[in-house]
């Protein structure tokens, strides 16, 4: 007992077992193939080439494994708000571990991440004070893009649960400012975190990668209503319209009209009836009136190339970028531009 009130360590600090039983929703998810783990090491590497130069794979490792553990937390939590059954075409971990033990689960591991950003620094320098000020500036970066990354999901969430009470539909600009704080604040952090370690010359580097944010959204949108892969991933076609939620081609839609198939479905029938055999019809009738009536799909299409050209543009009026600096990340947006 005396050993044991005297104690002043963490589990991490003394390798505790029981970790892994606390971490098995976390480790699920994990072991689930996905296209985004890939996609985000390239990203980063793509951002340090054009923007930062640093020479240091252990940093550039280090950190895209902080944002992959952050990233596939954050899914998690997603799938927990919004009920959601498949993740990666495989059980979602909540329906596999429980809710109780997944949300603590998640807990744990942002803070173990916390603990992670922590051991950035000495990757770079050995000069300790260098080191706490780095430190210092990437837990300000996580800390305020998390907040960032909550409060668009709580916005979301706000209105997919209290639609029948909003005074009016979020506008479109609301909408894009929601998903920069939702869907920017991962890829921010990379980016940021780069900067903790090695000012960049440019100014316009945060703002490719909100507009990046933007274009990951609206692609995510737009395929939720139309990709039979997405679907499988997903184990249902249409998820947002079962879930209910406002994604910019289902508020342009209601824009059009209130009196759609589409508004009867969001509006009219429960999270359980969406989910019932008895909608599929009218889940079918609400992607037909968005594609053929009010013409949704398509304009968040055009809407999709519009971010994609300014992205470019973003990239090539910088007179800090040379073109041999660019190639990652325009590869990059041209992965995003196959719609």
């Amino acid at each position: 007992m005396e050993k044991l009130i005297y104690r002043d360590d963490t589990p991490l600090d003394r390798h505790d077992p029981k970790t892994t039983l606390i971490t098995e929703p976390y480790e699920y998810l994990q072991k689930l193939p996905g296209n985004n783990r890939a996609i985000r090491i390239v990203f980063i590497k793509a951002f340090n080439d054009l923007y930062f130069g640093i020479d240091n794979d252990g940093l550039i490792n280090g950190l895209n494994e902080l944002v992959d553990m952050l990233h596939d937390c954050s899914l998690i939590i997603d799938d927990v708000e919004d009920s959601s059954e498949y993740r990666r075409g495989a059980l979602a971990a909540h329906l596999k571990f429980g809710v109780p033990s997944t949300v603590n689960c998640v807990n744990y591991m942002y803070f173990v991440a916390i603990d992670k950003a922590s051991k950035l620094a000495p990757l770079y320098t050995s000069d300790l004070h260098e080191q706490e000020l780095i430190t210092l500036r990437v837990n300000k970066i996580i800390t305020d893009e998390m907040l960032n990354l909550h409060h668009g999901q709580g916005v979301d969430i706000y209105w997919r649960d209290n639609k029948s009470d909003l005074p009016r539909l979020p506008t479109e600009e609301e909408y894009l400012e929601m998903v920069m704080d939702k869907t920017g604040g991962l890829l921010r952090i990379m980016v940021k975190v780069l900067e903790a370690f090695k000012p960049s010359k440019s100014t316009k580097h945060v703002a490719l990668t909100s507009l990046i944010g933007i274009i990951y959204q609206l692609r995510d949108d737009y395929f939720n209503l139309t990709s039979d892969k997405y679907s499988h991933m997903k184990g249902v076609v249409g998820e947002d319209l079962i879930e209910g939620k406002f994604s910019f081609p289902i508020l342009h839609s209601l824009r059009f009209s209130m009196t759609s198939p589409l508004y009867e479905l969001l509006y009219n029938r429960s999270v359980e009836k969406r989910k019932s055999s008895e909608s599929h019809h009218l889940i079918a009738e609400s992607i037909k009136f968005m594609t053929n009536e009010s013409n949704s799909l398509e304009y968040t299409n055009n809407k999709l190339k519009e971010c994609l050209n300014m992205a470019r543009k973003l990239i090539e009026t910088d007179p800090t970028v040379h073109n041999s600096d660019s190639t990652y990340i325009l590869q990059i947006l041209h992965q995003l531009s196959d719609t």
